[in-house]
């Protein structure tokens, strides 16, 4: 890599994979569970989690699914998809496949999944708008999606950031934004 040339995405997060939400305070865990409790999946069904990960989303939502279903999960970080195999199958979770594709265009991908989810990712896109009608696009007629992404600040929220906020690094005053004070 050019010395000039900043990190991309995938290469920020192969950089992280072996570590990535296993210090300090488990954060995207929860909020991946809660994603999947909050899609009510079904045995059976087929899924999509766009920006996978880890897993933290892909895991409790292949187990929701059960054998007859299927999880389809996509990163652009091949190293993070190697954490999520390791995951899946240290799990028992032979329901889960994963390929490396980029969240901002997932035309390749078949239309007939009943849930796509996505978790802390669409922020990253430097044109969301579309990508997120490729996600739809990868729905079956009657499918439902489910986001997470950062809000506006609330009482939990607050909680939250008062948590992690000696994790963060000096001069970040809000651990959910990049910059300085």
């Amino acid at each position: 890599m050019d010395e000039q040339q900043a990190p991309s995405v995938a290469q920020v997060f192969d950089m992280l994979a072996n570590t990535y939400d296993q210090t300090g305070v488990e954060f995207f865990g929860p909020v991946g569970r809660i994603l999947a409790e909050l899609l009510a999946i079904r045995p059976g069904e087929r899924c999509l989690d766009v920006g996978c990960g880890r897993g933290a989303a892909t895991l409790p939502m292949a187990a929701a699914a059960g054998p007859g279903g299927s999880v389809h999960g996509v990163d652009v970080s091949a190293g993070m998809l190697e954490q999520a195999r390791a995951l899946a199958d240290a799990a028992g979770l032979g329901n889960v496949t994963l390929e490396v594709a980029d969240a901002a265009d997932l035309g390749g991908l078949p239309s007939d999944f009943d849930v796509v989810a996505s978790s802390l990712v669409i922020f990253f896109l430097q044109d969301p708008a579309p990508a997120l009608r490729s996600w739809v696009e990868r729905l079956r007629p009657g499918g439902r999606i489910g986001l997470v992404t950062f809000g506006e600040e609330d009482d939990a929220s607050n909680a939250l950031i008062d948590l992690l906020t000696p994790y963060a690094p000096p001069g970040l005053r809000d651990p959910k934004t990049v910059g300085a004070e």
